[in-house]
């Protein structure tokens, strides 16, 4: 689960940098459902582990955020551009593997946390 949530974050990461983030093959809300779901279902085969993948990756993402918040406060000015959409990035795609890890889509039915995760 890590492996293939840190390869997804790491593509997400260089095409922001490259300032290609509309060339992002997983773009389409289709492809990107059809990830979630399926890295979704690996973290599920081992739940404490992709909980705590996913609790350590949303914990760095913030701290990020706020570190580039504080420094564009403080005296450094303004972070760059590329800096500050790395980490809304990173941040989005945190919470889109938490959010997805921990329920199924709601469409039809009321989401509910899956009965793996509900015991970790």
């Amino acid at each position: 689960y890590a492996a293939a949530a840190d390869c997804r974050m790491a593509c997400a990461d260089a095409l922001v940098r490259c300032g290609d983030d509309d060339e992002d093959p997983f773009g389409d809300d289709s492809v990107q459902e059809e990830e979630m779901q399926s890295l979704a279902c690996v973290g599920r085969a081992c739940p404490a582990e992709a909980a705590a993948y996913a609790r350590r990756v949303l914990e760095t993402a913030a701290e990020r955020c706020a570190a580039l918040a504080a420094a564009a406060a403080g005296a450094s000015g303004p972070v760059p551009e590329a800096d500050a959409a790395a980490a809304h990035e990173a941040l989005t795609w945190a919470l889109a593997f938490a959010a997805n890890l921990l329920a199924d889509s709601g469409r039809g039915e009321t989401p509910a946390v899956p009965p793996t995760l509900a015991a970790v």
